[in-house]
């Protein structure tokens, strides 16, 4: 058994030289002029099952392979039965042998790596509301936390039940979001009032990743990761783009547009949330955040031109604690709302 390309599977090589040939000469290839079945044995009788599996045959120069149409099981045993209906030098047209073999365990996985905790700031509101975890591999889903805990430092105790438990995985299973429950951070809500808030202003905590959690493929973390922060007053107010500062790059350069903001923001929208614009047509480009997500970039493929741009602001933006530009993560039912455009347009113009 070998790896076939595709997962393991089944290689013949070897013999006459005059097999191949034949092989290779032959209309129907490879089979079924030679074929290759694998069957299971079962661990309780020892015997075969009666059903091979399911796969494809393909030939390349002087290799008969035999592909499963679903991977072999790491560790367990198989019977290889190879059938040649050519005839050979002694004039046999049915050549058939048969071995039990066992598929190889699969190679050790690199360990993953949790690559980043976001808002990557060590001073965050007390109203917090999200983090962003960020790992080098996909990780196992459906166990996150099991693997998480928030630990009050102040007090040297586990804080119970912080979490939303709701599993929020990117595509490629690299990127979780974990939430702090929202039912704790509103004030007037129910688990507000009966448990209380998940952070209190003023004491220090520790977001704690265990190193048993597993990627995908089986290999953990190895050590527990530790995100240390003080929690501060909570912020409450809707989000203004009149305090950020715009610095715009220099014509015929591919120097970054940089927006500056007075407080950390939301880092995994600031990646998608904001674009710019010229003439109508968006830029095409890099965006990257600084200064512990106080600090956004965007750095275009090609050079600026002269003239007018527009940033593009969706106002669904947020900051750490979950206010938007267009209104507060708290909203008081009993004030009449305002309503406020779903885009912000800041113009600027790139300099000489």
């Amino acid at each position: 058994m070998a790896n076939t390309g595709d997962h393991i599977g089944v290689v013949l090589s070897g013999g006459p030289p005059e097999f191949w040939r034949a092989v290779h000469k032959a209309d129907a290839l490879p089979a079924p002029v030679a074929t290759i079945k694998v069957r299971i044995i079962d661990d309780r009788s020892g015997e075969p099952l009666a059903s091979p599996l399911l796969g494809e045959h393909r030939l390349e120069r002087n290799r008969l392979l035999f592909t499963p149409a679903f991977p072999l099981t790491p560790g367990a045993d198989y019977q290889i039965e190879f059938t040649s209906a050519l005839t050979n030098r002694h004039g046999s047209n049915n050549t058939r042998m048969t071995i039990r073999t066992r598929a190889p365990r699969m190679t050790k996985p690199r360990p993953a790596k949790l690559t980043a905790i976001y808002p990557s700031a060590d001073e965050l509101p007390a109203n917090q509301l999200k983090f962003y975890l960020t790992f080098s591999d996909p990780m196992e889903q459906g166990v996150a936390f099991r693997h998480l805990k928030l630990i009050d430092e102040t007090t040297g105790s586990e804080v119970p039940e912080p979490f939303r438990k709701v599993g929020l995985w990117s595509a490629d299973g690299k990127r979780f979001t974990l939430w702090i429950h929202p039912g704790r951070q509103k004030t007037g809500v129910n688990l507000n009032d009966d448990i209380g808030p998940v952070l209190q202003a003023g004491h220090r905590y520790a977001l704690i990743v265990s190193g048993k959690w597993e990627s995908a493929e089986g290999a953990p973390l190895g050590k527990d990761v530790r995100k240390h922060f003080t929690a501060a007053s909570a912020i409450k107010e809707r989000v203004s783009a009149d305090a950020w500062n715009v610095v715009s790059p220099k014509v015929g350069t591919v120097a970054p547009l940089r927006i500056l903001f007075p407080a950390p923001m939301d880092w995994a929208l600031l990646q998608s949330q904001l674009r710019v614009e010229a003439a109508g047509e968006t830029l095409l480009g890099s965006i990257t955040t600084h200064d512990k997500e106080k600090e956004w970039r965007f750095t275009p493929i090609e050079s600026w031109n002269a003239g007018k741009h527009e940033l593009v602001i969706d106002t669904l933006l947020e900051d750490l604690a979950g206010n938007n530009l267009k209104q507060p993560f708290e909203v008081d039912i009993h004030k009449p709302r305002k309503e406020r455009p779903d885009m912000i347009l800041i113009p600027f113009e790139t300099g000489r």
